[in-house]
């Protein structure tokens, strides 16, 4: 077997650049956590901390009539990231927001921040109606699609908003009318 008598000579002297044991290293990194152990040290974060800064401060200007019990554990970071290029009125906001707190369909008041950025009612969930309420619809409407005019069961059938929710429609009772599932998924698509 042909040997290297540089690698032979770098192990022996232990002074080649390309030439490290393993051993070697963890002994030296060893040696380095013991030295380093209850020692406090001090990083450049300013990256960071000025992101969180420009962070708090948008909030702070969208959102100058904070709650804090409602915006305590929202995910601000991702929020600004979406939204801090939006031309976002404050005062309109919170307008909505006041009015989103009042209303007793809102079921996940956290998610009315999310709401009055993005739009998307999910983040509230919004109240359904109860299985009494639907039933008393399925009954009214003998057992009747609302659209099509299909007799169904009771348990095919969904409870659906005649006035929807974003359009000012409540939970009551009067609001609600039975769909087959095929017409609540057609409206729901629309």
């Amino acid at each position: 077997m042909a040997t290297n008598s540089n690698l032979q000579m770098s192990r022996a002297t232990r002074a080649d650049e390309f030439y490290t044991q393993l051993s070697i290293i963890e002994d030296e990194l060893w040696h380095y956590r013991e030295f380093f152990e209850e020692k406090i040290f001090f990083c450049n974060a300013d990256d960071i901390i000025n992101y969180f800064k420009d962070v708090i401060t948008w909030v702070e200007a969208i959102f100058p009539y904070e709650c804090k019990s409602l915006m305590n554990g929202l995910p601000w970071g991702i929020y600004y990231n979406k939204y801090k290029n939006t031309n976002l009125d404050p005062i309109l906001l919170e307008s909505k927001i006041k009015e989103l707190l009042q209303d007793d369909d809102v079921t996940n008041q956290k998610g009315i921040y999310e709401y009055v950025l993005s739009g998307d009612e999910r983040s509230l969930q919004i109240r359904t109606f109860d299985c009494r309420e639907a039933r008393l619809a399925y009954e009214r409407q003998n057992h009747k699609c609302a659209i099509c005019g299909k007799e169904c069961e009771f348990e095919e059938m969904h409870a659906d908003h005649i006035t929807p929710w974003s359009k000012g429609g409540k939970t009551v009772p009067e609001n609600c009318q039975m769909l087959c599932r095929d017409c609540n998924l057609r409206k729901g698509a629309q």
